[in-house]
C-alpha cells in the first residue's frame, strides 16, 4: 500500500468519539496545475510514522479456513491499524478494551486478547492466529 493511499484512508476514516488525528491533506501536481499553480514536482511523501509489520494471521471460521489477514500498525493517536484480507483493505483505530488490544473501523473489529485474535469482518466472525 502506498503512503499516499494510506494517508487518504487515514484522512477519510471516521474517528472514534473524542479521538484526534494529526494529518495534513496531500496535494498532487495535477491538482496544483488545475488551480493554475505550476512548480517543480514535490518529493514523494514519506510517512513520519514508521509502520510495525505487516504481520500475517491465518483465520478460521466455523472450523473452516477463512483466509489470511495481513495487519500493519501505526503509532498514531489513537493507534491506527491497516487490515488487508482477500484484496480488501480496511482501517481501524484502537478503542478501549477490558483486556487486550481492540481496534474498530468501518465493517471491521480486531480484538487481540489472551493470545487469540477475534476478527469480525463485514459481519462474519473468525478466530485468527499469527503465523
Amino acid at each position: 500500500m502506498t503512503n499516499a493511499l494510506l494517508c487518504l484512508l487515514f484522512l477519510v476514516m471516521p474517528m472514534p468519539a473524542g479521538a484526534l488525528h494529526t494529518g495534513a491533506p496531500l496535494t498532487s501536481s495535477a491538482a496544483q496545475s488545475k488551480l493554475g499553480k505550476t512548480s517543480a514536482p514535490k518529493p514523494v511523501y514519506t510517512s513520519p510514522v514508521p509502520p510495525r509489520g505487516p504481520f500475517t494471521f491465518a483465520c478460521i471460521a466455523k472450523g473452516v479456513r477463512a483466509g489470511t489477514l495481513r495487519v500493519t500498525y501505526f503509532s498514531t493517536t489513537p493507534e491506527l491499524m491497516v487490515l488487508e484480507r482477500n484484496g480488501v483493505t480496511r482501517v481501524a483505530f484502537q478503542t478501549i478494551a477490558a483486556s487486550g488490544a481492540r481496534y474498530e473501523g468501518n465493517g471491521v473489529l480486531f480484538w487481540e486478547a489472551h493470545g487469540e485474535v477475534t476478527l469480525n469482518w463485514l459481519g462474519k466472525t473468525a478466530v485468527c492466529t499469527q503465523r
